[in-house]
């Protein structure tokens, strides 16, 4: 009897419940015929025949002279391949979900857009968004910067903002902008600050910072200042999407 890691494998790559009885009868005993084998799991010579047709085609057996199981390693390649295969398929999936996805939430709606203009406003979206998200929700930020900070008041305002977000329980992740020389100096303090964090290494000076939570995005212009906050969610996923892949691209 082969492992039940190896069994579950094997059911992984598609194969019936018979063929991988088969060829574990084949894999312990080893030079089997199909007469031996039918009579040793009791089944037909016809179901023998066909259960060894969708092993040879997957490369796991010989059958000539006699029926032998190939190296274990070739689970393991098949594996593999089909590890790939599936990630191809979902980074498909990935692309044509945004368009999917609108399809299914617009139904010719427009999005909620609601604008916040000057500092005093910045703060209130700020607390706005502790007020409105639910704690089972993330928040990532994107080619954030120093210069948001500085607006708000870092020594006091943001302090106090992340306190509340620690109690709140809200995880936020970000993307920080290659110059922002607070996140590099920070880096100890994310596990108490309740965040993760990885460094743009070359960010477009020009590209706003932008976060997304649950169906909204937020598109902070810290010149003006003024933020854009749009519930929308077709336009979130799409900006999430964007932020996954960068975030899997840096790596650990």
């Amino acid at each position: 009897m082969i492992p039940k890691s190896i069994q579950k494998a094997l059911s992984q790559l598609g194969l019936s419940n018979l063929a991988i009885r088969v060829y574990s009868q084949v894999f312990t005993e080893e030079k089997e015929t199909v007469s031996k084998l039918a009579r040793e799991l009791g089944i037909y010579r016809r179901r023998v025949y066909e259960s060894l047709n969708e092993l040879k085609v997957m490369g796991l057996i010989d059958d000539e002279p006699k029926i032998v199981a190939k190296s274990p390693a070739t689970i393991s390649a098949l594996l593999k391949a089909k590890e790939y295969e599936l990630n191809k398929i979902t980074l498909e999936y990935q692309q044509d979900l945004p368009t999917m996805l609108g399809n299914f939430f617009q139904k010719g709606k427009s999005p909620d857009i609601r604008i916040f203009e000057g500092i005093n406003k910045f703060r209130y979206l700020f607390n706005t968004i502790l007020n409105e998200i639910d704690s089972r929700e993330e928040i990532v930020s994107y080619n954030e910067g120093n210069d948001l900070y500085e607006v708000l008041d870092l020594e006091y305002f943001f302090d106090i903002w992340i306190e509340k977000r620690i109690e709140r329980g809200i995880f936020i992740r970000i993307l920080a902008n290659g110059e922002n020389s607070m996140h590099k100096k920070e880096f100890s303090k994310n596990k108490i600050k309740f965040r993760e964090t990885k460094i743009l290494p070359k960010t477009d000076k020009n590209l706003c910072c932008y976060w997304v939570i649950g169906s909204k995005i937020i598109l902070w212009d810290t010149q003006t200042p003024k933020a854009f906050m749009i519930e929308n969610p077709f336009l979130a996923i799409m900006f999430k999407n964007q932020f996954e892949l960068e975030w899997e691209r840096l790596g650990v």
